[in-house]
């Protein structure tokens, strides 16, 4: 029991059953990201077969939850541990941070801030990020998700259009890193635009759903 718990009644992993979690496996990576995805279009596809009734309320829900869960995977490959092949974990970000309205790029460069300066309130960039929503009514917009998903819009439209970062709040990404996250932005708008348009061509929401 004491292998198992610390002193202080904190979780202690066992160092032989944790180097076994921490080993890198595309297999594993692979059954995890496959089975999300088709639990994602499991939920797309019920959205879409109950559209314009009440019983697509909690197909919306849990599709939006799927939708949202992806994070966890762009995350994970920020830190290259998802896959042990690099260029994987690279190209599954993309995808995600595609889905996510949060360009692979801008995320890994912003999490790995908030990892050097974490709580700290001015150098902390995750919580330097949020600091600019303390209107009415806050908390309950930021629950929603309202705030978040408007966020990371106008964050994705604003390095796009400007071609710059805000001082205040992106001061940790240098020139060469704030090229980068605007060309990345600017990807993400012209593909955000071409789903519109195969949208708009084939008068579906299909591609959007799912």
């Amino acid at each position: 029991m004491d292998e198992v718990f610390a002193v202080e009644g904190q979780a202690k992993v066992n160092p032989e059953v944790l180097r076994s979690m921490m080993k890198k496996s595309d297999k594993a990576g692979i059954i995890q990201l496959v089975s999300h995805l088709l639990v994602l279009a499991a939920t797309g596809l019920g959205l879409w077969l109950t559209r314009g009734s009440w019983w697509g309320v909690p197909f919306f829900v849990l599709h939006g939850m799927v939708i949202n869960w992806l994070y966890a995977a762009q995350h994970e490959t920020s830190h290259g541990t998802a896959f042990r092949t690099g260029w994987i974990n690279q190209w599954v970000g993309r995808f995600t941070g595609f889905v996510l309205l949060f360009p692979r790029e801008y995320d890994r460069l912003q999490h790995f801030c908030h990892h050097r300066h974490t709580q700290d309130p001015e150098k902390d960039a995750e919580l330097v990020y949020s600091s600019f929503y303390n209107g009415p009514f806050a908390d309950v917009l930021a629950l929603a998700g309202i705030t978040y998903w408007i966020g990371l819009a106008t964050s994705v439209i604003r390095h796009a259009v400007t071609g710059k970062r805000i001082p205040a709040s992106e001061y940790y990404l240098s020139e060469d890193q704030e090229r980068h996250v605007v060309t990345e932005a600017r990807w993400h708008l012209a593909l955000y635009a071409l789903v519109v348009v195969i949208s708009v061509m084939f008068q579906t929401w299909i591609f959007v759903i799912l």
